[in-house]
């Protein structure tokens, strides 16, 4: 199959409340260029849609918005308030969700702080890397680490319903992110072809749970790639490996 051809139906697809598993096979069979980066993003995209739909978040989205990030800072667009609201409150849900643990709540907790705050976002701050580093972010890092000894701070935070905002903040982003990409190209040549009546099914991946039970797209168990909170090492030591392993078995190429 031609690359173009290849590309404008994988656009379309992404897009579709489809299940993820049959996503990922179809994907599978489609060529695709290593330097096709709008592709690239819309997979991530539909990634983070995917975490969304499960109701809950775990350091792969913040994985997905930090390629984001690199994709749009590499065509020169500036990171969205949007996108930076987005990743401070799926940063916070992934660290404050121990809290509400009933079993090494402390523990868990500490460990988030370490991975996501003093390793993952105090990386981003040292390099210069000020895309995704909101004030909003650096007053929740100052609150997250007074938790870690305050017994006052922590009972608070722990009573706030990161989750909600985390799942609200991200759906504005993904709505935002989609429009600002545009339709995907058969969405607008084949109504053309077929005529008004043709009947393609418009919009992007829903939010909720129409993605579909499977929601992983790619990184489940039975697939070798990493799942879950082990997704976080993929974070900051080497963008293209990140890159490389995000997108597998979805890689391009």
């Amino acid at each position: 199959m031609d690359v173009d051809i290849a590309r404008w139906v994988a656009e379309f697809i992404i897009r579709q409340p489809i299940e993820d598993r049959l996503l990922n096979d179809l994907l599978s069979l489609l060529p695709f260029s290593d330097n096709d980066m709008g592709l690239k993003k819309s997979i991530l995209l539909r990634r983070i849609s995917s975490e969304i739909s499960t109701g809950s978040f775990s350091e792969m989205t913040l994985d997905c918005l930090e390629m984001i990030a690199e994709l749009d800072y590499g065509k020169g667009n500036a990171v969205l308030d949007s996108m930076k609201a987005a990743y401070c409150a799926v940063a916070v849900d992934c660290t404050v969700k121990f809290l509400r643990e009933n079993l090494d709540a402390d523990t868990l907790y500490f460990n988030a702080v370490k991975k996501i705050w003093r390793n993952r976002i105090h990386r981003m701050e040292i390099a210069g890397n000020v895309g995704l580093v909101s004030e909003q972010l650096k007053d929740w890092k100052e609150e997250i680490e007074a938790a870690t000894w305050d017994e006052t701070v922590c009972e608070k935070i722990s009573m706030k319903d990161t989750r909600y905002d985390a799942l609200k903040l991200s759906r504005i982003y993904l709505d935002e992110a989609w429009e600002d990409m545009g339709p995907p190209f058969l969405e607008l040549a084949v109504p053309l072809m077929i005529g008004a009546e043709g009947g393609v099914q418009n919009g992007n991946p829903s939010t909720e749970a129409e993605a579909g039970e499977e929601v992983h797209l790619g990184l489940n168990d039975d697939n070798g790639v990493a799942s879950g909170d082990n997704c976080g090492d993929l974070a900051v030591d080497s963008a293209e490996k990140r890159e490389e392993e995000m997108l597998q078995p979805l890689a391009m190429g």
